[in-house]
Parts: structure tokens; sequence; C-alpha cells
């Protein structure tokens, strides 16, 4: 067996795949950056959106092996919040029901998959890939206090993101060796200062041409979140489509209105075999 052939067939294989969503999302262009094991040498640039703040923060579900933008930070309807919000079992009177920790634990485990997650994106020019111009590096909360603690608000390092000086940064990403654990990346900016690009008016343009996040991830509407959760949770539900904030310059607050109560009831009756034998409060 060639290992060395297996492993190079391999990263065609998640090259391609990786390449295909990114570019189908994005008018064919790739525009996402990932770090590669090791010293990543990359440019943290201003965001477009928003000079004063780098990040763009934008919050999923991740159900049924597909990823949704959460409707209700925009202010619309958002069936998964009124799962959240219903899910877990209630007494005929409409009382939580007390449960031992460890039934408590499998329906709060069920639970979290309606809860959004949050994820935070830079915009990056890569060093090495100028030429594929700025992308949108996507990373977790934990990346982001990193990031924002160790560089951001740290008043030794000024403006790393400032185009004619700032700073270099080294992103250092460490793969999982064992299941159960967790990638790691750690970053330590360049003590020199220099432009971020020797064309500093192409790159300009370029940023200007950056496709934002809200139009490469699309939000689901109402029936086909609502669709996915009757998949997830093999049950029926019913209920019109609620009217969304779409078109409205300011967005509204999100409705957190409950479920009807038969949606409640076929949710708990999902998990009857749980709540099989344990006894309701008096």
């Amino acid at each position: 067996m060639n290992r060395e052939k297996i492993l190079a067939e391999l990263a065609k294989f998640e090259a391609k795949n990786t390449k295909k969503t990114s570019d189908s999302e994005s008018g064919g262009k790739n525009v996402f950056w990932k770090p590669k094991p090791g010293e990543n040498k990359i440019r943290i640039l201003p965001n477009p959106a928003d000079p004063e703040y780098p990040y763009t923060e934008l919050a999923f579900y991740y159900l049924g092996g597909k990823t949704f933008l959460a409707p209700s930070q925009f202010g619309n309807p958002d069936p998964c919040v009124e799962v959240y919000n219903n899910f877990m079992p209630k007494d005929k009177g409409g009382a939580p029901v007390k449960l031992p920790l460890d039934e408590w634990k499998v329906f709060n485990n069920a639970r979290r998959k309606f809860e959004a997650n949050k994820r935070y994106f830079l915009l990056v020019l890569v060093r090495g890939e100028e030429s594929e111009g700025p992308k949108w590096w996507g990373h977790t909360a934990k990346v982001w206090k990193d990031i924002s603690t160790n560089i951001f608000a740290n008043e030794d390092w000024d403006d790393v993101t400032d185009l004619a000086a700032g700073n270099d940064v080294t992103v250092i990403y460490t793969e999982p060796k064992t299941d159960g654990e967790f990638a790691s990346t750690s970053v330590v900016p360049s003590p020199k200062k220099k432009p971020a690009s020797d064309n500093l008016e192409t790159l300009k343009t370029q940023l200007g041409e950056v496709p934002a996040l809200n139009t490469i991830f699309k939000e689901p509407t109402y029936a086909e979140l609502k669709s996915t959760i009757e998949t997830v949770l093999n049950i029926p539900t019913s209920g019109d489509e609620p009217k969304t904030s779409q078109g409205s310059t300011t967005p509204e607050k999100p409705k957190q209105e409950p479920l009807k109560t038969d949606e409640v009831k076929q949710v708990e009756s999902s998990f009857a075999d749980i709540l099989a034998g344990i006894e309701l409060p008096n």
C-alpha cells in the first residue's frame, strides 16, 4: 500500500469538495480561507462594512447535515427559536417537568441542536496567495476571543489592520491528534510594520469587490427551516408561515411566540420512551 498516494488523492478530494461548496455560493470564486496545519502568515484587513470593527458576525443552525443562517438575527420569525423555547417536557398544567439528571441531559443535548451557533469572520490577505485577493476567514468564539484579547485589545499593537502601516499575523494551526480533541489556533503578530500590499490602490479596489457574507450564505425561509425541523424530530408541524421583516430598513425584534399546544405535545411524544415511568410532580 502506498500511503503517500492515498493521502495525495484524499487531498485532491477535499480540495475539490471545498472549492465546489465555496464557488457555488460566491459566483465561481473561492472567497474563504482556512489555515493549514503549521504556520500561516496573513494580513487582517479592514471590514468594508464597518471600518471600526473588523469582524462580521453571523449565527447559524446545523440541522440535518445542512447549514442555515438563523432568521432571528435579522428580526424574522424563527421556528428553531420556537422549538428551543418549548422543547423541555411540561406537565398537563404547562409547568416544567423536573427530570432525573440522565433524562435531562438527553433532552438538553437534543434541544441544543436548535440553538444558534455564532461564527466570526475576518477579511484576510494570505501571504503567498496575494493574487487571489482578500478572503473571509471564519472561526469560533474561542479564536475570536484569542485574537481580540491578544491583538485588537492589546495597546502594544496599535491597529494591525491599517493598510499602510499595519502588521502581518502568523496563525499557528494544530489539528486534533486524538478523537474528542479540538483543533488549536493561536495568533502572533509580526513586530515589523509594513504596507498590506505593494499596490494599495488595487487592494482597496479588491476590498470593495469582496462579496458580503449575506450574499454568500442564504437565509432560509420559514417553511424551509420548519421542514428541516420536521425531518430532524421526525414529526409533522402545522401553522401558517408568519410574515418576515424582509425589505425593512430596520430589523424588527423577533416575536418569540410559543408553538401551538398540539405541536408541543407532538415534540414531547417523540421522546415518550425517555419519559416512560417518570412521575410528574404533584
